[in-house]
């Protein structure tokens, strides 16, 4: 009895979120391409000068099969570490990073009832080790993303190149929580941002629509 209640929310909340992607999609320009994931409720906007990082990305991917709870958690399990969404800008020149784009999603586990901000304060804590030279420009804060309560960091490493040089790397990471998970977004571009993709990437994230 449970299971098919929940099966009758799930239809419902999934034909309430294809309703608002029909209408969001109508928007866009031809070049544009809505990226869907049905499945996670994830929906966002990709412009005609980025491309997809992953081969199985390159048409609009649209899970056609809604997951029922014991299916949506089995892939949650198993999704805890890769991202299902990677898109990058054409790079401009051999010196300049290639801004990027990444989504993951992860259950709660250890961070139940805690906030986006106090899960961002906390995965925080492991980057000095995880990023070379790490240097913290805005310590995490709250932010509305998609309509959620969310978080946001941004900070700035280096990566070694094969010459014996470097380059330095500016990160911005958003937690936005959704029902019995949360979405880790994080971008990246050169420290000095000459072209100005940081301002591109905000602009991509006014597109994404998450359905909590």
């Amino acid at each position: 009895m449970l299971k098919g209640k929940f099966m009758r929310f799930s239809k419902i909340s999934a034909i309430t979120f294809i309703i608002f992607f029909l209408f969001v999609t109508s928007s866009i320009a031809e070049n544009e391409q809505r990226y869907v994931h049905f499945g996670l409720g994830f929906s966002i906007v990709k412009p005609a000068n980025w491309s997809f990082a992953l081969p199985e990305m390159n048409l609009v991917a649209i899970d056609k099969e809604f997951l029922n709870d014991e299916e949506l958690q089995n892939y949650l399990d198993n999704y805890t570490k890769d991202s299902f969404f990677s898109i990058l800008q054409e790079q401009i020149s051999d010196t300049e990073y290639a801004a990027s784009i990444r989504a993951r999603v992860k259950k709660y586990k250890s961070y139940k009832g805690r906030s986006a901000v106090e899960i961002l304060e906390a995965m925080a804590k492991y980057f000095p080790e995880s990023f070379n030279k790490y240097k913290l420009l805005q310590p995490p804060r709250e932010v509305e993303l998609s309509g959620f309560k969310s978080a946001h960091i941004l900070f700035e490493y280096t990566v070694d190149l094969e010459n014996n040089s470097f380059i330095t790397l500016k990160s911005d990471v958003w937690i936005v929580p959704s029902g019995k998970y949360f979405f880790i977004i994080d971008a990246g571009t050169n420290h000095d941002d000459q072209s100005g993709k940081r301002e591109e990437i905000l602009n991509i994230l006014e597109t994404l629509v998450i359905r909590g």
